[in-house]
Formats: C-alpha cells, sequence, structure tokens
C-alpha cells in the first residue's frame, strides 16, 4: 500500500494533507480558489501507514506511521528502500522529510522484531524532529550507525523520540509502564508535550 501527500495553496496558505490507505481527508470550502500543487507517493506492497504530519518555517514537510516488509521512501525518480524487521506482519516505525517542493531528503526506519508504532510528529524552530508513539521489547532508536536501545517493562511503552534537522539521533526516552503516546507538541521555547495513554500505574 502506498502513502499519499498532496499539498493544497488556499490563497497565501499552503495546506499540507496526508492521504493515507482508503481513508480521505475532505477540506469544506472556506477559503477561496483553492489550487493544486503537488501529491506524493511512499511505500511498498504491504501494509504501510502514515499517521502524522508536520511542516517547518521553510516548508519541509515530515511524516511519521508504520510500514512492512521494504517500503521506498523517494517519491521521486530515486530509490531510497528500508526495510523493516518486524517479523510476520509486525510493523517498524518510519520517520520521512521532503523539500518544500515534495523532493526526499531523508527518511529513517526505528523498530525492532516486535510492533513499534509511530503516532505523531512535530518539529521545532531549528528544523529538531520530535516523533512519538509505542514500542514492544528492545528498539534501537538511533536509526545511524550508533546504537542507544530502550527496553519496555511492559508489553509497550510510550516512547519520545528527537532527530535534528538532518535525521541524526539527539536522544530518546520512555515512559514506564503500558503506556502509548498519541500526539506531540513543541513550544517556542523548546518544551516538549506530549498526550497518550497508560495502564496500571
Amino acid at each position: 500500500m502506498k502513502i499519499i501527500l498532496k499539498q493544497v495553496s488556499l490563497k497565501t496558505t499552503a495546506l499540507t494533507l496526508c492521504l493515507t490507505l482508503n481513508t480521505v481527508l475532505q477540506i469544506s470550502n472556506c477559503f477561496a480558489q483553492p489550487s493544486f500543487t503537488w501529491a506524493k507517493s511512499m511505500g511498498g506492497t504491504d501494509n504501510d501507514r502514515g499517521y502524522s504530519i508536520a511542516v517547518d518555517g521553510s516548508g519541509n514537510v515530515y511524516t511519521t506511521g508504520v510500514f512492512t516488509g521494504t517500503a521506498d521512501f523517494d517519491p521521486g525518480a530515486g530509490n531510497y528502500p528500508l526495510t523493516a524487521a518486524g517479523v510476520d506482519g509486525l510493523s517498524d516505525i518510519f520517520i520521512s522529510k521532503l523539500d518544500a517542493s515534495g523532493n526526499f531528503v531523508w527518511a529513517k526506519r526505528i523498530g525492532d522484531t516486535d510492533n513499534d508504532r509511530g503516532y505523531s510528529i512535530a518539529v521545532d524552530g531549528s528544523g529538531n524532529v520530535y516523533t512519538t508513539g509505542f514500542f514492544r521489547g528492545t528498539v534501537d532508536f538511533d536509526p545511524g550507525a550508533g546504537s542507544y536501545p530502550l527496553t519496555a517493562a511492559g508489553s509497550q511503552e510510550f516512547f519520545i523520540s528527537k532527530l535534528d534537522a538532518s535525521g541524526n539521533f539527539v536522544w530518546a526516552i520512555s515512559m514506564s509502564g503500558i503506556s502509548a503516546g498519541y500526539s506531540i507538541a513543541i513550544d517556542g521555547s523548546g518544551y516538549v508535550y506530549t498526550t497518550g495513554l497508560f495502564w496500571g500505574t
């Protein structure tokens, strides 16, 4: 399945939409004369889903979600495949960056053999990228050559991950207990806000 990104210009406002699977996001006609700008598709033949999207001050587009199998995250003529470590159809997390014209910049994979999900993404004024969701088992949150493993104490744990503007690892933390992060936001001072759910204590 493919992850599709569309951008529509509404007067002076660029509104970026993410359409995933057969779900269609519709916008009411509250802005005059919208014009189509671009659409991009990423993914492979397996189960790929985009869950969240963010745009920085330069118009770069960031997405997170899940994928299984091998997926191509370069929506252009190039090829940038990532292969999920999840077995038997279990998903890994992807984090992707496109420029303002929809050209590929970078993509990263986070995950291990169990089910891991990225549910929300945010970007700060310096282009640092924050992601939240949940992971199971032990997962290396450094998508580069380094290693930064976190281990879920329960069946799954809430995580927050930070990458820099080039997609390099900065830090990652998890919240103990059975939990999941569903949304993330960054304020002008760099404080990180999240919401989600937890079970028990």
